[in-house]
């Protein structure tokens, strides 16, 4: 060890307490040295230990802070993910909404300007729709048939046929 000028060695004097030499090279303003520590084996041990339960405590909390950091980055990162495909469907249905709000503006619009009677009814036989057309034919308003039996549009002799 001593040809090597450095290292370690662990040795006990007769009656003495174990200790421990260190040997490292040191070069100061150009001259070399060899730095002999020697300490009690028991506070070399007593110090390693207590610096390894405090680098195990600082790796734990630095685990900790990085588990929690990547659930939060992951977590905002899935909510990102979960806005923009609401925003997607959100956009998806208000173009929905336009192109049926278009086409029954068209379909108002046809119904109102045709030339042709029409009538429309539900299953019970009830008017829901009378166009323009049809109050020209018949003298009757659109808001007095609205909601009445379409039988009311034929002649009473032909009613109950």
């Amino acid at each position: 060890m001593l040809a090597a000028k450095q290292g370690t060695v662990e040795y006990q004097l007769s009656g003495q307490p174990s200790k421990v030499a260190a040997f490292a090279p040191m070069t100061v303003a150009g001259v070399s040295w060899i730095v002999v520590v020697n300490a009690p084996r028991d506070e070399v041990t007593g110090f390693i230990r207590t610096n390894s339960i405090e680098t195990l405590g600082l790796f734990s909390v630095v685990g900790i802070v990085v588990g929690v950091t990547f659930f939060s980055v992951y977590r905002n990162f899935r909510q990102d993910i979960v806005i923009a495909e609401k925003a997607k469907h959100l956009r998806e249905k208000e173009r929905l909404v336009e192109q049926l709000r278009e086409t029954s503006d068209y379909l108002q619009n046809l119904f109102d300007s045709a030339n042709a009677p029409i009538v429309v009814w539900t299953p019970a036989l009830r008017i829901t729709r009378f166009n323009h057309a049809c109050e020209r034919l018949t003298g009757y308003t659109a808001s007095a048939v609205v909601g009445q039996e379409l039988r009311m549009l034929f002649p009473e002799e032909s009613r109950d046929e």
